[in-house]
């Protein structure tokens, strides 16, 4: 076989050759490496076998942690009043009743909240600045104790309408503006931010606004074009 010419110069099939040549030494070099990888990483890796958890386990009763999934805490801020909304006697402090319940379930292994804040304080106003300062109590506190919130604004505390008075649609769009720069900036302890706004504990039930049907769309409209 002719692999070189008369002048001398390698043919392409002789360059070929080389070039196949060089790439079986680099496969064969980079095989062996990985094979020795194993033993280079020996000292510096622990294998930890996995066959679930069960009921007669020592402490086979504990969750294992599982970021982002699972079962849930609720919690109810009043963001005016600084403390729980349902028991603020017993939890006067913005994070009492938060801390509480992750004491109480810790075994589950919980890291997610389902945090309502109450704004039917600034009814007819801004959110002054005391106001963010009370939601970046709590959300520290998140991020302190390695948790998320599945997070919805609210401002009706009893069903079916029967609050004497309620915020406007003007409320509820002036209060979304001045959110979303501030959700924005704290959305590493947000999972999720819920439709609420609307109705009793904010799940859309009956209102205390006129003609809550066509409220809902412009509401949730508004909501979108705020962010």
């Amino acid at each position: 076989m002719r692999i070189i010419t008369h002048y001398g110069t390698p043919s392409p099939l002789f360059i070929s050759y080389l070039i196949l040549i060089n790439m079986r030494k680099f496969n064969l070099t980079i095989l062996f490496l990985l094979a020795l990888l194993p033993v280079l990483f020996a000292g510096q890796t622990t294998r930890i076998p996995y066959r679930g958890i069960y009921a007669d386990d020592p402490n086979g009763t504990a969750g294992i942690y599982n970021p982002e999934r699972g079962f849930r805490l609720e919690i109810a801020v009043d963001i005016a009043k600084k403390c729980d909304v349902w028991k603020p006697q017993e939890y006067p402090g913005i994070t009492d009743y938060l801390e509480s319940e992750i004491n109480k379930y810790a075994c589950d292994s919980v890291s997610l909240v389902q945090t309502y804040f109450y704004l039917h304080g600034y009814i007819g106003r801004q959110l002054p600045p005391e106001a963010f300062a009370t939601m970046d109590v709590y959300f520290n506190k998140l991020r302190q104790l390695g948790k998320k919130a599945l997070l919805r604004f609210a401002y009706e505390t009893e069903p079916m309408g029967t609050v004497s008075s309620g915020p406007t649609m003007e409320d509820m769009f002036r209060h979304m503006k001045q959110l979303k720069p501030y959700l924005e900036k704290n959305k590493d302890v947000i999972l999720a931010l819920q439709a609420g706004f609307i109705g009793a504990w904010e799940n859309g039930t009956v209102p205390n606004i006129i003609s809550k049907v066509p409220m809902r769309t412009n509401v949730l409209s508004l909501k979108r074009s705020a962010g």
